[in-house]
């Protein structure tokens, strides 16, 4: 298992629990999306799992510690319906909130009726087929995560402490300017007062968890 890189967002209904009213056939689907699922460790990526939009909706508070977001074609709703909007109005609402790289690992994505959705995303190279295998998919998000971020790079460590919650997503493009001013080296660069920012969130959040003492402060 390779080091923790990166934090993905995942919605496919088939994060959806196995139980014992599952079929047969639906238990088997479940299963080989769990078992690709779990190989993102193996590429250095933590995944978050929502199965239906709501969950994904509540989700939205915390897209500062997410790097990147995996849809699949066909979505859950409420009460267990599946939708073909599901996937659409989950990225109107990523788009009001956070602008993160969208994949696409879906049975559907060779559909005509998801043309207009897919036209940039298959034009970036980042719809894939999930019969072909998830290995495809792993490392097109690294390439692309790894050219985005690129000024994390050496500095991992300080997006975990967004993912792992260390830090307030609030303070994230607090963390871009100093590191992409960093490998910039630009020297006229002012970079305490977000520093400070970064610094008293730390604190707070080893006070709040107990490692530091309130009455150290």
């Amino acid at each position: 298992m390779n080091e923790c890189k990166y934090k993905v967002l995942w919605l496919d209904d088939d994060f959806e629990p196995i139980t014992s009213g599952t079929n047969i056939d639906e238990k088997e689907t479940r299963e080989g999306f769990l078992r690709d699922v779990k190989m993102a460790a193996d590429y250095g990526i933590d995944i978050v799992g929502v199965s239906n939009y709501e969950d994904f909706c509540n989700e939205v508070k915390n897209l500062q510690s997410f790097q990147a977001v995996i849809f699949d074609l066909k979505g859950m709703e409420k009460g267990g319906e599946i939708s073909d909007n599901v996937m659409p109005d989950a990225m109107d609402i990523l788009k009001r909130n956070r602008d993160l790289p969208v994949f696409v690992y879906s049975a559907n994505n060779q559909s005509e009726k998801f043309e207009i959705t897919l036209r940039n995303i298959e034009k970036e190279g980042r719809s894939f087929f999930k019969g072909f295998g998830v290995e495809p998919l792993y490392e097109k998000i690294l390439e692309v995560l790894d050219e985005n971020l690129h000024y994390y790079n050496g500095h991992k460590e300080c997006l975990l402490l967004f993912s792992k919650s260390y830090l307030n997503t609030t303070n994230r493009d607090k963390m871009d300017e100093l590191l992409k001013m960093y490998e910039a080296k630009e020297k006229t660069y002012a970079p305490y007062n977000n520093m400070r920012h970064i610094l008293e969130d730390m604190l707070k959040t080893l006070v709040d968890i107990g490692l530091i003492d309130y009455a150290l402060r």
